[in-house]
């Protein structure tokens, strides 16, 4: 069986901020969040141009990573680029929308309550912060940052995070599972110079053990399917 509709799948991911920079990565979520917002940017861009049925951002400020992925995409190259070039606009100084700016801080700052909206969420939440080695107030200390980002910050944490993730591959590792019809035509298109363009016809092959932290989200989405796996990585000095 082939992907479903002959879909591809994406999943790139790039340095990020950590819980230590409580500024850069509340604006960072912000920002995350207008551009993800259920018609936003993103979603008219790319889902409302039928290139991929979703597409998302999200931090890992544990990992310090940034991560995009494109859900059932029929053309993840050009998804791509259509992603690349609304980052590029707002980072070359695109006024963003300020009611969707406020309703992006609020939006993150009502993730942050809700999960912790009962004793037993409030306790994991709290476990996980002592396991992490992170201050008891962190997430308040956050809602605070929260709160208090503006459209510069906005436009800086795009600038610094979110730009480099679409325009400097080199500075990402991109993984692609799609149909084995259209890994060619994919693997040419991401081709660039100083990158190493990697190419695998099933799924046991491409999962070796020194690829699985970034190719998870492409084995979560192949399961049994006969796929084809394109990995897109800085080469090797």
């Amino acid at each position: 069986a082939a992907l479903e509709g002959g879909s591809s799948f994406l999943a790139r991911c790039a340095p990020g901020p950590g819980y230590e920079d409580q500024s850069a990565l509340a604006a960072l979520c912000v920002c995350v969040e207008y551009l993800t917002a259920l018609e936003g940017d993103f979603w008219t861009q790319i889902r409302g141009a039928g290139l991929a049925y979703g597409a998302g951002v999200r931090a890992d400020p544990v990992n310090r990573l940034l991560h995009f992925t494109l859900y059932r995409s029929a053309d993840p190259v050009a998804a791509l680029a259509a992603a690349s070039k609304v980052v590029a606009d707002y980072a070359a100084g695109a006024p963003f929308r300020p009611i969707d700016l406020d309703n992006a801080r609020g939006s993150v700052a009502s993730g942050l309550i809700e999960a912790e909206k009962t004793r037993s969420q409030a306790l994991a939440a709290s476990w996980r912060r002592h396991l992490l080695g992170h201050s008891p107030d962190r997430d308040a200390t956050f809602l605070d940052a929260v709160a208090n980002v503006d459209e510069p910050a906005v436009r800086a944490a795009l600038q610094t995070y979110l730009a480099p993730l679409f325009a400097a591959p080199e500075a990402s590792v991109t993984a692609i599972s799609c149909p084995p019809a259209k890994v060619a035509a994919v693997a040419q298109d991401l081709a660039r110079p100083g990158l190493a363009v990697e190419t695998y016809d099933d799924v046991i092959h491409a999962f070796r053990p020194r690829y699985t932290s970034y190719k998870r989200l492409a084995l979560a989405a192949t399961l049994a399917a006969l796929v084809a796996i394109v990995v897109v990585k800085k080469k090797r000095a």
